[in-house]
């Protein structure tokens, strides 16, 4: 009596090349399509604190690109006045980076200054001057360095303006 698998394999008859992929296919489903079974020598340039290469995802998962895109994602909803989505997407940013209460020397200033004066901005527009003004006075004032200081010291004299209208 022919088996199923067998009775397929002989109905392809001349066919080497779809026979080989067949088979290639049972073998993968069959083995589990599993990396545990290869060899740790092939890592042997890895440091010892890194996990072994077939076990890095080439492919990691997309939660929000980067920051960078995060901040610009932000300004796009800004520029459409939706300024409370763009404070979702800002204040994790600022939560992420407890070191936002004491700046960071180097690369990541100007990154924080700008969340900063985005989500200044924010509660600026929605009327919320009284969350806006310590935020524009801590960008102009710790991160005078960057492009957003004198962008903070601007709004300042916006509401400082608003203010002595009233």
């Amino acid at each position: 009596m022919i088996g199923k698998r067998e009775s397929v394999l002989r109905s392809m008859g001349g066919a080497p090349m779809l026979r080989y992929i067949l088979l290639s296919c049972l073998l993968a489903v069959l083995c589990g399509c599993s990396a545990k079974f290869a060899p740790e020598s092939i890592n042997h340039a890895r440091a010892p604190d890194q996990p072994p290469l077939w076990r890095i995802d080439p492919n990691p998962p997309k939660e929000i690109d980067t920051e960078r895109s995060a901040i610009d994602r932000a300004v796009e909803w800004i520029s459409h006045q939706r300024y409370l989505a763009a404070l979702e997407l800002l204040d994790p940013i600022r939560r992420r980076h407890a070191n936002l209460a004491k700046p960071a020397a180097g690369g990541d200033r100007p990154q924080q200054a700008e969340v900063l004066f985005w989500i200044a901005y924010c509660h600026e527009k929605l009327g919320q001057d009284d969350d806006a003004k310590p935020l524009y006075e801590r960008v102009r004032d710790t991160f005078v360095d960057t492009r957003f200081a004198p962008l903070a010291q601007a709004r300042l004299e916006v509401l400082e303006a608003a203010t002595s209208d009233q």
